[in-house]
């Protein structure tokens, strides 16, 4: 089933006999760069992982060997964490005690593009209602222009510099 389909990709569903589901996309890199040019993107969801090891909390850290893979496919896509705010944590195990584990695992993604274009945007962590994860409200917000910032020089850092120096 085609999902969706330009000028430069087609998005496909395919399911097998035996039950796999894939998705598939067959691009098409136009010969001409500015036609190649990929506008403001954004990713988002359960990827199931953590990205650092930081990001989970109870029983073992996982294993930077285990976090590379996606982080790996995250960075050749040039993606970025979006910044958010909330809470950090947004999945847990419905445990309690020494067995509740608690993790970041949803995220938002995003190109430069969408960066440069959407500067101001943010995603943020609602509270948690029937899941296990924390629903996400993704906010668009264009760059705010507030005008040249003006420059201000204080004499601290002179003599600091100075200080360290001599």
């Amino acid at each position: 089933m085609v999902l969706h389909s330009s000028s430069q990709v087609t998005t496909i569903k395919a399911n097998n006999t035996g039950g796999l589901h894939l998705f598939i996309n067959a691009v098409y890199g136009s010969n001409w760069r500015y036609e190649r040019n990929c506008g403001p993107w954004v990713v988002l969801g359960d990827f199931n992982t953590a990205r650092h090891s930081d990001e989970k909390l109870g029983r073992n850290p996982p294993p930077l060997a285990k976090l590379a893979p996606s982080n790996s496919c995250i960075n050749s896509c040039q993606l970025f964490d979006l910044k958010h705010i909330g809470s950090h944590w947004l999945w847990h195990n419905n445990s309690l005690g020494s067995s509740r584990i608690i993790g970041r695992l949803d995220r938002v993604l995003c190109n430069q593009a969408w960066i440069d274009t959407l500067a101001d945007s943010y995603y943020e962590y609602q509270s948690y209602a029937t899941s296990d994860h924390a629903p996400i409200t993704l906010h668009l917000l264009a760059a705010t222009n507030t005008g040249p910032k003006t420059f201000k020089y204080f004499t601290y850092w002179y003599k600091c510099a100075v200080s360290e120096i001599l």
